[in-house]
């Protein structure tokens, strides 16, 4: 081997290398978006089976929080034998050109399937944090699944927008969807007090976990998928025993 080989591999094994410490300490994470950090919360997770649907009895005796501020949102047949998991993140550029499909996928199943939405933080997302506390702000008034499309259809409009200009943005949709506003901005703006940032630490973390490193992840019955139409349906019919 060369000189100028040796020089070069010396270069990528110490980059391999560094990354490799820099992961194990912490410095870089999959978590991340505009609260600037990791999140944790004071729960083992290692026995939530996150293929399935969690419910506020899931939620280990040992945390001593609101179990029910955990739970996962559903949409559909909660009870169903085919559960749907997604994880992703309403700033995502894969996930607003997925929505469309997802949102099918769902009209057509949401009588037989149960489909369940969970938050990924993604560093390189600003306002990706922001625009899960303003879905799970109006999950508080059961419309959860509705924000997040508004958000996902919009997303071109206050991806780019300031802390400020970004919850006029999110009030515009909480007002269209009909929401009492007055609770919405309350709802929203407290999220570090009211559970709603431990809802969201909670799926984060969880994810990581899980082993979910990027959006949209999905899992159907376990078996991750791709967020196409085709897979998506045959993944669901193969589930249903069709």
């Amino acid at each position: 081997m060369s000189a100028r080989l040796w020089i070069i591999f010396g270069v990528i094994a110490g980059v391999v290398i560094l990354a490799v410490v820099a992961f194990a300490n912490g410095w870089i994470t999959v978590g991340g978006g505009d609260n600037g950090g990791k999140s944790s919360i004071n729960l083992d997770t290692a026995n939530l089976d996150y293929k399935k649907v969690i419910t506020a009895a899931d939620i280990p005796d040992s945390y001593s929080g609101d179990k029910a501020l955990l739970a996962d949102h559903v949409a559909g047949k909660a009870d169903s034998k085919v559960v749907y998991v997604e994880w992703m993140n309403h700033q995502c550029s894969a996930c607003y050109s997925t929505a469309p499909t997802i949102r099918e996928i769902m009209e057509a199943y949401g009588d037989r399937v149960a489909f369940v939405w969970r938050y990924l933080k993604l560093s390189d997302h600003p306002n990706g944090m922001a625009s899960a506390v303003a879905a799970e702000a109006a999950a508080r008034q059961g419309k959860f699944y509705e924000m997040s499309d508004a958000l996902l259809i919009n997303q071109p409009k206050w991806g780019t927008a300031s802390a400020s200009e970004r919850e006029d943005i999110f009030a515009g949709y909480a007002t269209e969807l009909g929401l009492d506003i007055n609770q919405w901005r309350q709802d929203y703006k407290n999220y570090k007090d009211n559970g709603i940032e431990e809802h969201i630490n909670f799926q984060n973390d969880l994810g990581i976990k899980s082993g979910v490193t990027y959006t949209p992840y999905i899992i159907i019955n376990g078996e991750v998928v791709k967020g196409n139409k085709d897979e998506l349906t045959a993944a669901i019919k193969k589930a249903l025993g069709e």
